[in-house]
């Protein structure tokens, strides 16, 4: 084999090489560190941005690009208008001040219920959920991962709210694609509480939603593809999920 045939082997190799460990780094350090503080009271929160959360965004959203990620962390005064559009929530000197929700996370929920059909109904309950988000305010979520999703049970049925809109779909990015991302995020992070079996029952619901605007078939294309966000981010949120719950066993 010439040097030229090897050439751009070795190129790709030192190319994936560099952008892998840096997100493997960033992926550790996500997984500990929060670019967001919150204070919780009676019936609201107030989240807030660390001193140090430029020194994580403004290199993540740069390894999100080089991995042809379609999402970006948005800036605080970004972040504060996006919340507000969406959710009730009000920019404060004090940070964002935002109506606490009943429930708890998708991902604490799996961690802790037994029942298989249980989990997969409060999973079927966030993709209902955030086909109506999609629905409701035409657009994607950004970072629809099991830990940003509440699930409150009341008399013995499910509803679910979609929460943390820090993250965002670039606006370049088709609409099938950024709904697409959204349900492979929600998918990648609850896979790791359900087994094979239980999970695939989940498709073909999730197909009756999506199947008529192409979603679905974008969702198992992207699926294949390892150079997405998700194994950056929504692995960290697994990792810090899994670690809380540790904690609290």
């Amino acid at each position: 084999m010439s040097d030229q045939n090897k050439k751009p082997g070795t190129l790709s190799l030192i190319f994936t090489a560099a952008v892998a460990l840096p997100s493997l780094i960033l992926s550790e350090l996500a997984s500990r560190t929060s670019i967001n503080r919150v204070t919780a009271e009676t019936s609201t929160i107030v989240k807030r941005r660390v001193w140090f959360s430029e020194l994580l965004r403004i290199p993540g959203n740069l390894i999100l690009r080089c991995r042809r990620a379609p999402v970006f962390v948005l800036s605080k005064s970004d972040w504060h208008d996006r919340e507000q559009q969406l959710t009730n929530a009000k920019s404060t000197h004090a940070g964002l001040l935002i109506d606490r929700l009943d429930g708890v996370p998708l991902s604490e929920y799996l961690a802790n219920e037994d029942s298989a059909e249980e989990k997969l109904a409060a999973v079927s309950t966030a993709m209902r959920s955030l086909f109506d988000f999609h629905l409701r305010f035409d657009q994607s979520h950004g970072d629809a991962s099991s830990t940003n999703v509440m699930i409150h049970e009341f008399e013995g049925h499910l509803s679910a709210t979609w929460f943390d809109f820090d993250v965002a779909h670039d606006e370049s990015v088709p609409e099938v694609i950024r709904r697409a991302d959204d349900l492979r995020a929600l998918l990648y992070t609850s896979k790791p509480w359900l087994k094979n079996e239980e999970f695939v029952t989940l498709f073909p619901e999730w197909n009756s939603f999506y199947a008529d605007d192409d979603v679905w078939n974008e969702l198992l294309e992207t699926m294949s593809k390892p150079l997405q966000h998700c194994d950056i981010f929504h692995l960290a949120q697994q990792k810090r999920a899994k670690a809380a719950q540790a904690q609290s066993s």
